[in-house]
């Protein structure tokens, strides 16, 4: 990652709870060679047991806000108590911290997520739509796009309601069920896929060695 860091921070028991107050920006923070925005962290004491916290980064078509507070000691079992604002995330600019291995991205993602819980267990919950997304895997060299859909965040995992892929043919895959987790580490699927004649593979050597050709594929 690079970018210009300005910061203006105070730290404080550091052996016991530690706390971080002040601010901190970046401007123009760049992931792996793609420039997501400008970032700019608040974090005001509010208590001696809480920190009001705001997280922003804008700019480069993305625009996300995350506010509430941080407890360093745990309080009711949550670390958290943060409201992220998902106005705008233009996946484009997402390629690098995706390691690269989606291309040729447009659109966007939206939506609300409320994140409660610990580092070892968050708890989000709330909902992520997609804005006429549309992006390639490498490996596969075939590109979807996933017009208005929505992914559900619950207290036990991700659901997926007939969430749709169209392929280039304009061929449509849905998928149904949940990724069932409480941790976000361990997974469980519990999922329903459905296609007939979803274009998965279009690719060449030079993609991906292991395989690559073309590919349609039905399936329930």
């Amino acid at each position: 990652a690079n970018g210009v860091l300005n910061t203006n921070m105070r730290l404080q028991n550091l052996t016991t709870s530690p706390q971080a107050t002040g601010t901190l920006s970046v401007t123009n923070l760049a992931v792996l060679g793609d420039t997501i925005g400008n970032l700019d962290v608040q974090l005001n004491e509010a208590s001696a047991k809480a920190i009001d916290s705001r997280i922003a980064i804008n700019g480069r078509g993305n625009d996300l806000v995350v506010t509430g507070f941080y407890y360093p000691t745990p309080v009711n079992g949550n670390n958290f108590d943060l409201t992220m604002a998902v106005n705008a995330i233009d996946l484009r600019s997402m390629e690098g911290l995706a390691q690269h291995q989606i291309r040729n991205s447009s659109g966007y993602i939206r939506g609300n997520l409320k994140i409660q819980g610990t580092m070892t267990a968050p708890k989000i919950t709330g909902e992520l739509r997609t804005d006429n997304l549309k992006t390639t895997p490498v490996m596969l060299g075939a590109p979807f796009s996933f017009p208005q859909e929505a992914i559900a965040f619950a207290s036990d995992g991700i659901e997926f309601r007939n969430f749709k892929i169209v392929d280039t043919l304009g061929n449509r895959g849905t998928i149904s069920g949940k990724i069932l987790t409480t941790n976000y580490r361990d997974m469980k699927l519990a999922l329903k896929i459905d296609a007939r004649k979803l274009q998965v593979l279009n690719s060449t050597v030079q993609d991906n060695k292991l395989f690559y050709g073309k590919m349609l594929v039905s399936t329930n």
